[in-house]
């Protein structure tokens, strides 16, 4: 599956985001994992942005993935 096809089927979901989906999405934006502290997950850009997302059971709620992709629009 293309990113693009990966960014759309998952905008439009209401169940929670594999980690590793997530890190597919945010990595085709330029971020990549940089620490873990507990269960956040903190993802950061060349420019030094960050977004800090919780993660549990590996899954990530969907709504941190659309906060997420509003930010880089």
């Amino acid at each position: 599956m293309k990113i693009e096809e990966l960014i759309r089927k998952l905008k439009h979901s209401k169940s929670p985001v594999s980690l590793s989906n997530f890190s597919k999405v945010a990595k085709y934006f330029g971020y990549s994992l940089d620490y873990v502290q507990g269960s956040h997950y903190v993802f950061r850009n060349w420019t030094g942005r960050k977004f800090i997302a919780p993660v549990h059971q590996n899954r990530i709620k969907a709504i941190y993935l659309k906060i997420f992709l509003k930010e880089q629009e």
